[in-house]
C-alpha cells in the first residue's frame, strides 16, 4: 500500500511539475515590417534607396538595392537593415515605436509610409 501511495505521488508532482515548465517554454520575438515596393511598368532595372527615419529622433538608416524590371523588393525591417551604419540608435537605442519608410528612386520619393516597430506588446497571463 505504501509502495502504491509513493508512486502515485511521484506521478502527480511529475504531472503538476511538468505542466508548469510547459506553462513557462512558451517563446515569441516581435516579428518585423515588411517593406515592399514594385513597379510593374519598368522595363529597365534601377536602384532603390530604401530610407527609414525614426520619427521621435529623426534619425535615419538606408539601404540601396538593386532592382529587376518588374521585380518585388521586400526588406525586413529591422532584419535587412542590421548591417546599416547607426542601427542601434535609430533601432533600439530610443523608446520610440514610429517610424517613416521611403522609396528613393533617381533622387525622387516614389513612395513611403510609416509603420510601428514593435508593432504589438507580450501580456502576461496565469494560466489556470
Amino acid at each position: 500500500m505504501f509502495r502504491v501511495l509513493v508512486i502515485s505521488l511521484g506521478v502527480i508532482i511529475n504531472c503538476v511539475a511538468h505542466d508548469n515548465i510547459i506553462d513557462h517554454a512558451w517563446q515569441t520575438a516581435p516579428s518585423g515590417v515588411t517593406i515592399g515596393l514594385r513597379n510593374k511598368l519598368m522595363d529597365d532595372s534601377y536602384l532603390v534607396t530604401f530610407k527609414v527615419t525614426n520619427l521621435e529622433t529623426q534619425k535615419s538608416i538606408s539601404l540601396d538595392v538593386d532592382s529587376g524590371p518588374n521585380d518585388w523588393n521586400q526588406l525586413i525591417f529591422p532584419d535587412d537593415f542590421q548591417k546599416c551604419e547607426n542601427i542601434f540608435e535609430v533601432v533600439y537605442k530610443e523608446k520610440s515605436k514610429k517610424f517613416i519608410w521611403e522609396a528613393i528612386v533617381e533622387g525622387r520619393i516614389v513612395l513611403s509610409g510609416t509603420f510601428y516597430y514593435p508593432n504589438g506588446e507580450i501580456i502576461w497571463s496565469k494560466h489556470n
